[in-house]
């Protein structure tokens, strides 16, 4: 055996020398990959962190100039718009590269080479139309070679960004659009339009007011940004939290308070913001887990949520881009967007606060402890002042009848005055900083939705599509109101599904509330009709955003979730006919019509909730009567009203009767 090791020896050793030196270079390998690794890496983070000064330092510029040109009046209109989309779009490129480097995505070559091109012209067209903004009349109609080109690029960069930062729909719909304008000449019948040179669509498109530039663009640079900025600057300065931990501190103790405290902060926090997804992951976080710990189903307490946060883009006083840009094209002051919105956004939250206290009841749902609900008079006290820059903006729009834009410029420096009385919150530089890159991240989508939204409606106007399709809708619904408005609410949902609020608005806006208005509904009703569905859209499947949003944060499946938030945003469904059959309760009326509206609207909502949960309605022909009560209430004539109402006192009666006698059965 000993000559066998002796023998073999060597070899083993030769062999252990070429294992060890396979070793040694793999080692060897390794730890040049991890150095080349560390290299890379470091590489990375030192050009994220150059990405991201360029992006805060962009969005300290635009919010900076905003606020310049708001308190000096003296900027002109056009000047404003280059500059915002100019700078919105170098910040949205800059800003989708952070995030895609962020995550470890690779970025193809010839993108950096496109994108750094799109900056370039962007900053030269700025700066070229900036200068000779009083010689751009003369250039109407007939653009020269740098607007022409500069027209091209511009379009081309809006459409590529804003499919990165809202997806592929908007976008698309934008290029057919002009695909449309470019080959509409060879189309049969009433598609036909006579051809128009590239000068003239890139004249549309730059210096026309129904292109780019348009009322989207202008609502957006006006007075948008500058609630986006408000929003910032009320998140920075407590005023967001401040509004949950009140109505916490008021509904916590109380029958499904959690749920009731998603409603009411979902409420408030979105009339700052009007963004549903933004919504649900603010006060989402907070509700969601305790409605589930009371007791509410994972994918109950995620559809509450949703529905709630849904409703804040019809809040007033601050309802989304949509809402100022209808006020635009209405031609009529934002605050009677407001004062119309007013009644139905009550009861749309009415509807969703007593389905879920209905809820509460049916499943004998518990309170959350009183250890844990502050006293409201102590949250009070503490933070009370962070609710004054929300007083002072409705003041300011409401008492002293200030312009939009006005308002909420002189909130913003409110709410930076009233956070310097809170040690948390105090505007020092780096919160600062933080809400000019929260408003530089805000404005991204929102703007560039309205600059697609100009291109589609430059295109429909120079083909005068808009005016055909509204009468091809009139055509296919036989020139029947009630077919024309199923066609609309299906169109709004379907759109919804893929776009953004103002997206949606601002198409059916062009296409839909003109054949409305044909067939003898005011323009107001039409215009607030088609809103509705489109906000309402991100709560249905099978597309439901803000539904799928909630869903992640219950850990509930998102199609149940999406079909529960349906169920208790119904009236996000039913509000929008009132709008046309009881034109008063978008407060176009006499007071008492006004009153009578709402009550019987209030009456039918409660109803259709108690049908939906089972609750005090229990019996299927009481379901029956109950929601046939609810039809002839919507309705909106004085001998419908009074015909649902006593429909409604006779089955609550009768269903509380039978009740009655079942638990005394149950007793015996």
């Amino acid at each position: 055996m000993s000559m066998i090791k002796e023998n073999h020896q060597p070899a083993n050793s030769a062999e252990d020398e070429n294992r060890n030196r396979q070793i040694a270079d793999e080692i060897l390998t390794e730890v040049g990959d991890m150095e080349d690794a560390a290299k890379k890496s470091k590489g990375n983070r030192n050009f994220l962190k150059f990405l991201y000064v360029v992006f805060a330092v962009l969005s300290v510029f635009l919010v900076s100039f905003h606020i310049y040109s708001g308190i000096t009046g003296t900027m002109s209109t056009s000047r404003l718009k280059i500059v915002h989309i100019c700078t919105v779009l170098i910040i949205g490129i800059i800003f989708d590269k952070y995030k895609r480097l962020s995550n470890g995505d690779k970025i193809p070559f010839f993108e950096w080479i496109l994108d750094i091109a799109f900056i370039c012209s962007a900053v030269f067209g700025a700066v070229y139309m900036y200068v000779i903004d009083l010689q751009l009349f003369k250039y109407v109609g007939s653009p020269n070679t740098q607007l022409f080109v500069f027209a091209v690029i511009l379009t081309v960069a809006i459409l590529i960004v804003a499919k990165r930062s809202m997806g592929w729909v908007m976008p698309l719909i934008a290029v057919v659009a002009l695909l449309y304008v470019g080959f509409g000449q060879y189309l049969p019948g009433v598609f036909y339009h006579r051809p128009y040179t590239l000068y003239r669509i890139a004249n549309c498109m730059l210096l026309s007011e129904d292109g780019i530039m348009g009322v989207p663009l202008t609502t957006c640079a006006t007075t948008v940004f500058l609630f986006v900025i408000y929003g910032a600057v009320l998140s920075g300065c407590g005023t967001g939290q401040a509004f949950i931990d009140l109505v916490f501190a008021i509904f916590g103790r109380i029958r499904g308070g959690p749920a009731k405290v998603a409603v009411l902060s979902s409420a408030l926090f979105g009339s700052i913001n009007g963004s549903a997804i933004a919504n649900v992951v603010t006060t989402g976080t907070f509700t969601i887990p305790l409605m589930k710990r009371v007791g509410y189903p994972d994918y109950y307490a995620g559809a509450v949520e949703a529905v709630a946060s849904t409703g804040g883009q019809i809040m007033p006083p601050v309802m989304g881009a949509a809402a100022f840009i209808m006020a635009q094209v209405l031609g009529v002051p934002y605050l009677q967007i407001v004062k119309a919105a007013v009644i139905p956004a009550v009861l749309y939250f009415a509807m969703v606060f007593v389905s879920v206290d209905f809820q509460a009841i049916k499943n004998n749902l518990k309170t959350v402890d009183k250890d844990e609900v502050p006293h409201p008079m102590e949250v009070l006290k503490k933070t009370w002042y962070l609710l004054i820059p929300i007083a002072a903006l409705i003041y300011l729009m409401v008492g002293m009848k200030l312009s939009a834009n006005k308002s909420a410029l002189y909130s913003i420096g409110i709410g930076l005055l009233v956070s310097c009385f809170s040690k948390e919150n105090r505007p020092t530089p780096k919160k600062l900083l933080k809400i000019c890159v929260d408003s530089g991240k805000g404005i991204i989508s929102v703007a560039m939705a309205c600059a697609t939204a100009g291109i589609i409606i430059g295109c429909l106007s120079l083909t005068g599509l808009a005016v055909k399709l509204s009468s091809i809708l009139v055509s296919l619904a036989g020139g029947k109101l009630y077919i024309l408005m199923l066609l609309i609410a299906i169109v709004g949902i379907i759109l919804g599904m893929g776009l953004p609020t103002t997206g949606v608005y601002v198409i059916l806006a062009s296409l839909a509330a003109p054949a409305l208005v044909q067939l003898g509904v005011g323009k107001m009703a039409a215009h607030m009709y088609v809103f509705y569905y489109g906000v309402i859209a991100v709560i249905t499947p099978p597309v439901a955003l803000a539904s799928y949003a909630a869903a992640g944060l219950s850990g509930a499946s998102p199609s149940k979730t999406g079909w529960t938030a349906v169920k208790l945003g119904l009236a996000g469904f039913i509000l929008p006919i009132m709008f046309i059959t009881n034109p008063p309760i978008l407060m176009d009326g006499t007071a008492l019509a006004v009153i009578q509206a709402a009550v019987t609207a209030l009456i039918a909502i409660i109803e259709v909730s108690s049908v939906l949960t089972g609750v005090y309605i229990y019996t299927i022909p009481g379901k029956i009567a109950a929601a046939v009560s609810a039809v002839l209430l919507l309705d909106g004539g004085m001998l419908t009203d009074i015909i649902g109402v006593a429909i409604g006192v006779i089955v609550y009666v009768i269903e509380n009767i039978l009740s009655r006698r079942k638990k005394q059965r149950l007793l015996q």
